[in-house]
């Protein structure tokens, strides 16, 4: 095999592990950061709908 069949068979399979660590993180990760956000608009629905309409008074003013 020459070095350049070694190179680009390297290159493919280090991209192919890069999109599965990616694909891994997503999926585990990015769930668990949106959590304290989810918790929180479900332990008190009516303050972030205040909230929410408080940002949205100061958009269209």
């Amino acid at each position: 095999m020459s070095s350049t069949n070694v190179a680009v068979v390297g290159a493919a399979l280090g991209a192919a592990i890069s999109i599965q660590i990616s694909t891994i993180f997503l999926s585990t990760t990015a769930p668990l950061l949106l959590l304290p956000l989810l918790a929180d608009t479900a332990a008190n629905p009516r303050e972030k709908f205040e909230e929410d309409e408080w940002a949205r008074r100061m958009l269209l003013q």
